[in-house]
């Protein structure tokens, strides 16, 4: 018999198998990743559009969100190996150290200083200082998937190309422990068992059980992994490592993330190893597109969508400008790399993941405003990172003359 809860499950997935159609005329057509197709299905579903969820099965979302953000999590960690078979560049983690310390420095300045004068009395000194934090942090996250798909649609290869990847990969790795920090700094409930703990102590907590699982995590999954076996053992790893999160306390994107690294750079498998679980990323971006449209709601104050344009116009500036330092810091007498930031423009799953983060902390007004900043400054820049890099990749020689566009 067929049900309201039947009737939903369909308009979801005939919606979401739009979206999907959509998006890939939209990347074929003009090198445009439609996540914002994804998003507007959700807001359609959602409290904004025909309320198709009540309230209780809202809340049931949560849960997914957190499974979602803790898998993005262990994308990143994964896809960041400094070991021989990686595929980071030399001096990657020295010059991906270079970029964010700039653009900390002045994203975090902006944020700071904009929240306190724009909002004075909304949030204590300390909260204001976590919500700059989660912006910046958001802000700096960026997204190796844009460099790769262009790349591979274009047939590019090079040092622009190869560099490209490797600093998204290290910054998006950053911008976690930049939030990892800062929430170490706030005002947390200690385990029962427990007395209360340094901000030290909860960032130490979290790396030590974060290497442990990783550790026990690669004896359990071996050597001899096939692919799927390989990428579900770790899909059922990280939800485990997310709900032990919850429970003691901890952040699932840190203690994923860390898991992740420990997996990459300690575990029995070559990095090519982990690809069918990174490889993920954007049907995993599509869905979480979709769960946070559906939960999202606008926030009171009018002034939010407009400090989301601006960071998007500040952030292509600053990250301009600290692309440009660490090209130097690659290749001074390379001209394509003066331009390297304008590569890391697309930031995806991990920019969301943080501010879906900060939200599990901050008050209801604080967070819808931060997530609603960093959806914005998501979506706006996943229109047009691709046609970016890809303008990037051609002024530096990198795309072949005759290569056929697929």
């Amino acid at each position: 018999m067929w049900s309201e809860s039947n009737g939903l499950m369909a308009l979801l997935g005939v919606g979401f198998l739009v979206a999907a159609v959509g998006a890939a005329i939209l990347r074929r057509g003009s090198f445009t990743h439609g996540g914002i197709l994804f998003f507007l299905l959700g807001v359609g579903l959602g409290p904004s559009g025909l309320s198709a969820f009540d309230a209780s099965m809202l809340s049931s979302f949560d849960p997914l969100l957190s499974i979602l953000v803790g898998w993005f999590g262990l994308q990143c960690g994964l896809a960041l190996t400094v070991r021989k078979d990686g595929d980071l560049i030399d001096g990657a983690l020295r010059t991906g150290l270079v970029y964010t310390f700039i653009s900390v420095t002045a994203l975090g300045t902006i944020c700071w200083v904009t929240l306190e004068n724009l909002f004075p009395n909304a949030l204590p000194g300390e909260r204001t200082l976590l919500a700059a934090a989660a912006l910046t942090g958001t802000a700096l996250a960026a997204s190796p998937r844009v460099i790769r798909l262009v790349g591979k649609q274009v047939h590019a290869a090079g040092l622009v190309t190869r560099s490209g990847e490797s600093l998204a990969r290290v910054i998006r790795v950053t911008a976690i422990v930049v939030l990892a920090v800062a929430m170490a700094f706030h005002d947390r409930a200690t385990p029962n068992g427990l007395n209360e703990l340094a901000p030290t102590e909860w960032l130490l907590g979290e790396v030590l059980l974060g290497l442990a699982l990783g550790l026990l995590a690669d004896a359990f999954i071996g050597r001899e992994a096939t692919e799927n076996r390989l990428a579900t053992t770790l899909a059922a790893t990280s939800l485990f490592t997310t709900g032990l999160a919850w429970e003691l306390g901890l952040t699932p994107l840190t203690l994923n993330l860390v898991m992740g690294l420990t997996l990459a750079n300690f575990g029995q498998r070559e990095a090519v190893a982990h690809r069918p679980f990174t490889q993920l990323e954007v049907p995993l971006f599509n869905v979480l597109l979709v769960l946070v449209g559906v939960t999202w709601q606008m926030p009171g104050e009018l002034l939010i969508p407009f400090l989301g344009v601006a960071l998007v116009a500040f952030r292509v500036g600053i990250l301009s400008l600290a692309g440009t330092v660490a090209g130097r810091a690659i290749d001074p007498t390379s001209p394509g790399l003066r331009r390297l930031g304008l590569v890391t423009i697309g930031q995806s799953g991990p920019a969301l993941a943080i501010a879906l983060t900060y939200t599990t902390l901050a008050e209801p007004g604080a967070s819808h405003g931060v997530l609603t900043i960093a959806l914005i400054s998501v979506l706006l820049n996943d229109l047009w990172a691709a046609a970016a890099a890809r303008v990037v990749l051609d002024e530096a020689g990198e795309i072949p003359t005759l290569a056929p566009e697929v």
